[in-house]
This record gives structure tokens, sequence and C-alpha cells, in this order.
């Protein structure tokens, strides 16, 4: 086991999944930088929502909006409006890729490099996400060899990196860990990141992959991008870093604060532990 990073980097795939009219949209990912956040997921690029929001942000050196993108037109849209950085994903699983995308793993691979080659062509970053890395909904358990070959296709179209997606929450802490583990030996654990769903054993896979390489891990504020509640929540991995004296140059109490407005937004509580928290501290203080 290595020793815990210094430093944690946070990717916010929140936005993504929300839905918000165009201002609020704005708002939101400035409130995300206003908080610290650098790399915030804006969502697939085939959705003109997407790139309106994206056309209308700040574009600097160090900021990142990573888009989904699955088919080269929908990559030629991004360009137009400034796209920098590109996500790649795929499900971990050949069923799960037919039963999503009616066509074989080995066919959607070949879509994607074709975007690869694309986006390498304009000098874009590329990013890698293997969906439900650990647990199929279809096929249960998968084998971690499988997993490590999938997200070895990633690494050779380009993907600078790989976040691996346990989004069923079925998936325990061993299985997680060795995924990961595979994963990491053949990319280098500094190559990966980790998605988990939000649940009662998300932060504690979370402490014990720190000591396995882990350095970049994605989140949604308050849980929100998901019916009850979908990615852990941004604010409690910020909890828990700064917790284990683990930086992420986040400011917690201003993401509590943007997850509270986001709730209010959607009409939804946040589902984060450390969010409720800061709810209570405040109430607390009111006269």
């Amino acid at each position: 086991m290595a020793d815990r990073p210094g430093h944690v980097c946070l990717v916010e795939i929140g936005p993504r999944n929300v839905s918000l009219p165009l201002p609020a949209r704005t708002e939101l990912i400035d409130r995300l930088i206003l908080a610290g956040l650098r790399d915030i997921h804006l969502g697939a690029a085939h959705r003109p929502a997407v790139l309106t929001t994206l056309a209308g942000l700040p574009h600097r050196h160090d900021l990142r909006y990573p888009l989904q993108v699955d088919h080269p037109d929908h990559l030629e849209r991004a360009l137009q409006v400034g796209a920098a950085e590109i996500e790649l994903a795929i499900p971990a699983s050949g069923r799960l890729c037919r039963a999503t995308h009616a066509v074989s793993r080995e066919s959607w691979l070949r879509r994607l490099e074709a975007v690869a080659g694309l986006a390498a062509e304009h000098g874009l970053r590329l990013r890698g996400l293997l969906r439900a890395a650990v647990v199929c909904p279809l096929q249960g358990v998968l084998d971690p060899r499988e997993v490590a070959a999938t997200c070895g296709e990633l690494a050779n179209l380009g993907c600078y990196e790989v976040s691996l997606a346990e989004d069923t929450g079925d998936a325990g802490p061993d299985a997680v860990r060795a995924a990961w583990e595979a994963c990491g030996a053949r990319l280098g654990p500094d190559r990966l990141a980790l998605r988990l769903r939000q649940g009662p054993r998300a932060l504690a896979v979370v402490a014990d992959l720190l000591g396995h390489g882990l350095q970049t891990i994605d989140g949604a504020l308050g849980s929100l991008d998901g019916q009850p509640a979908g990615t852990v929540a941004t604010e409690d991995v910020v909890d828990l870093l700064h917790d284990l004296d683990v930086a992420t140059w986040i400011d917690a109490e201003l993401l509590a604060e943007t997850a509270w407005w986001l709730g209010g937004r959607l009409r939804r509580a946040p589902a984060g532990r450390t969010t409720r928290h800061h709810r209570a501290r405040q109430t607390a203080r009111t006269p």
C-alpha cells in the first residue's frame, strides 16, 4: 500500500445530468469555479444546451470543461464553441454495450476511434470513462482482467486518464479494489480516476483507494445528478479528504452553499451528508 497523496483532483460531473435553464446553468458553473473546482463536466456534446453553455463560459488555461462525445459529427459542433477536452465512454461489458448502444463493444470502440482521430487532429485532450466498471447490471461482477483490457483500449485511443465508474452501487469494496488494481497494473494508477455511486460504503472505498494510488475522483454536487441519489456527493468527498489532510484547494463552505442553492433550483434536497450538516450549523447560528 502506498502513502496517501498530498493532493487529489476533483472532477465535478453534476452539471451533465441536471435540468436547468441557461442562466441558472451558467450560474452553477460560476459558483463551482468560485468554490475552487477546475474540472467541470458539462454533458453530452449532442445536446444544444450543453454547447450553448460552453460557448458562454470563461475559457482559461486552468479551467477544463470535458464534453462526452460519441460521434465525429458531435465533435465538429463542439469544436465550433471552443471545446478543448472530450470524454470517450464505453460500458465495460459487451452485453451492456449491446443493450445500451445496440452494437458490439468492438463496433463501439471503432466509432470512438473515429472521434479520437478527429480530436487528435485538433489537439484536444481525451479522457476515458468505463461505465459499470465493476458490476454489470446484466452480468454481475466483472472479471477484473476484462475490465483492464477495455481500460487499455481507451488508453490506446489516446486517453490521458480513464475514470472507472462503479455506477450501479452494487459492488463491494473488495470488488472495486480488484478492478482498480487490475486497471492500475495496466495503465498505472496515476492515469485512473474513480466514480462511485452515493451510498454508505462510497467514502470508505475512497479512503481505502487513497492508499492504492487514487489521485482523481469524480463527484456530483449534492449527489443531485440522479434519483433519489446519483454520483457520490462532491462535498462529502472534499470533507473526507480535508479530514485526512489531503489538499483539494476547494472551499468546502462555498461548495455546501452551492449544493443547497442547486437543490432549491431542482426542488430536491441534496443527498450529501456534509451539506446536511452545513445546513444544521447555519440553522443553529440563526437567532
